[in-house]
């Protein structure tokens, strides 16, 4: 399968999905996940595709579907661990608090066992957030990486764009800076509107 899709192709691939919703239930029960589970992992994929339209990650509703992220609380994970580690995403599902991410690495561990290396590659974790205030959600889930510096790319700069405004970064500069933004919202503004860069670091969960 060609990714990205045309829109065409998203909707019959979407409705396809609807259609087999029980065997999706079924694969992630396979994998020892109750359907309550199964039910909030696959709610990401009609939200991927609600706040991202064209923008939206095709592979990324594919792997959802087959069951090889599974939401557990506030955050997601990689069902299968890579030689690395196990991968942790963080979905658009509300506040990032400190005490909902303690419950999802809880969870995290009552299913995949205790002693994992877990690790997030993401936006979010460029050094330019740590501007952020201190009550910040974001920075203080930053913090609990050890974070490795890495060069910035023009998928990142793509990536920041697409996850604080839901746009591209042409199409935000266009559009200009809404009135009373957040901090986040101006961090990332800055760095759009004056063509500058962005990284996607790769952070090892502390211990």
């Amino acid at each position: 399968m060609s990714l990205p899709l045309p829109p065409a192709s998203r909707a019959a691939l979407l409705a396809a999905m609807d259609d087999l919703h029980e065997d999706a239930v079924a694969r992630f029960g396979a994998l020892g996940f109750p359907r309550e589970v199964a039910e909030a992992s696959l709610v990401d994929i009609r939200r991927k595709d609600e706040l991202y339209g064209e923008l939206v990650d095709d592979g990324w509703l594919i792997d959802v579907f087959h069951g090889r992220v599974v939401t557990l609380g506030r955050l997601q994970f990689e069902t299968h661990a890579a030689e690395r580690g196990r991968g942790i995403h963080i979905p658009e599902s509300g506040p990032l608090a400190p005490a909902s991410v303690d419950d999802s690495l809880a969870l995290a561990q009552e299913y995949f066992g205790a002693g994992e290396t877990y690790v997030c590659t993401s936006w979010v974790f460029d050094p330019r957030l740590c501007a952020l205030p201190e009550r910040s959600n974001l920075r203080a889930f930053a913090e609990r990486f050890e974070v490795a510096p890495a060069e910035p790319t023009e998928a990142a700069l793509r990536s920041l764009a697409k996850f604080v405004f839901r746009s591209s970064p042409d199409d935000i500069v266009a559009r200009g800076l809404a009135p009373d933004p957040s901090a986040l919202e101006r961090i990332a503004y800055d760095v759009l509107s004056q063509r500058g860069t962005w990284s996607e670091p790769t952070g090892v969960l502390k211990v």
